[in-house]
C-alpha cells in the first residue's frame, strides 16, 4: 500500500475519485426537498441568512464549478510533480484513507 501512495498520480486519482463523488453529492442534494426546506434560515442580517439564500437560489453550480477548478489545477500539480513522496508524506496520506474510510464507513 505504501509503495502505491508514493506516486503522486495516484494521489490525483484519489482527489478526481472525491471530486466527483461531491460533484454527484451537490448535484443529487440541489434538487431535494428536505435540502430545499432545511435552507429556512431568515433572519436578515447574518451570514448563515445570506448564505441560506444563495443555496436556496439554486447557486451550488458555482461551489461545484469552484471545486472542480480546484481538483484540475491541483491533479495538474500533481501529474507534474517528478518526485516521489517521502515516508512523511505517505504516512499522512495512509493516515487520511484510513480516516476516510471508517468515516464512509460508520454510517
Amino acid at each position: 500500500m505504501r509503495r502505491i501512495l508514493k506516486s503522486p498520480v495516484v494521489n490525483a486519482i484519489c482527489i478526481s475519485f472525491f471530486t466527483v463523488f461531491y460533484v454527484i453529492v451537490f448535484h443529487i442534494a440541489s434538487g431535494s426537498a428536505n435540502f430545499q426546506n432545511a435552507l429556512s434560515y431568515r433572519d436578515g442580517i447574518s451570514f448563515l441568512s445570506a448564505w441560506s439564500n444563495f443555496l436556496a437560489s439554486g447557486h451550488q453550480i458555482y461551489i461545484v464549478l469552484i471545486l472542480v477548478a480546484v481538483t484540475i489545477l491541483n491533479v495538474i500539480l500533481l501529474v507534474t510533480r517528478r518526485r516521489l513522496y517521502d515516508e512523511y508524506h505517505i504516512s499522512i496520506l495512509a493516515d487520511c484513507l484510513v480516516a476516510a474510510y471508517l468515516f464512509l464507513s460508520s454510517k
